[in-house]
């Protein structure tokens, strides 16, 4: 009974000594070229971005094989992928010359409407290969409804070393690189 008794004490100790892992919150803020003022004449609507499963959540994915992600119980997300890379868009559109406003309410006035499903938002080990990756299914209307561009956009960065740090800094370039892409081919699509 006593080697009992010790057993437990010595369990209830340990535990009461113990730490739980912190967990530690990110977010992500892509670079944006300095703000250039309006110069467009067209409203950009910039809709709720949407995600597909397991994308909705805040918890860091990690994909280890095509088929398989894992989470990682201690590393999160302020909010939903979607929900970082919306902000991230509004601040980037807003610094562009190509829009008179951007906005995230419909406006009564004619306008472009841009909606964006995250597809992906992710690091990606498998193998050799270490990157972060980010892909945005993108379509753009304007008021009538016409479809002016619809594809999807992906981006990965390679991750330099195994660190949070550099994890984040390949996200938030794959970020930027994304929106650099978007908005070149938004200069075209847009009459």
């Amino acid at each position: 009974m006593r080697i009992c008794q010790a057993i437990a004490l010595f369990f209830f100790l340990g535990l009461a000594c113990s730490q739980a892992p912190t967990t530690r919150y990110y977010t992500l803020n892509p670079t944006c070229p300095e703000e250039l003022g309006t110069g467009g004449q067209v409203v950009l609507y910039i809709q709720p971005f949407r995600a597909v499963s397991p994308y909705e959540q805040d918890r860091f994915i990690y994909r280890i094989s095509p088929y398989e992600i894992k989470f990682d119980t201690y590393r999160r997300w302020v909010a939903s992928p979607a929900q970082i890379l919306e902000e991230a868009a509004v601040r980037f559109f807003r610094a562009q010359d190509l829009f008179a406003r951007v906005v995230t309410v419909m406006p009564a006035a004619p306008h472009v409407r841009m909606s964006v499903l995250v597809e992906g938002f992710e690091e990606i080990a498998i193998g050799d290969k270490h990157a972060a990756q980010i892909k945005l299914w993108l379509e753009l209307t304007d008021s009538s409804g016409r479809i002016l561009l619809q594809r999807q956009f992906l981006r990965q960065q390679p991750i330099a070393q195994n660190s949070v740090q550099a994890i984040l800094d390949a996200l938030n370039q794959s970020a930027t690189n994304l929106y650099q892409d978007l908005y070149q081919e938004m200069q075209t699509a847009i009459p």
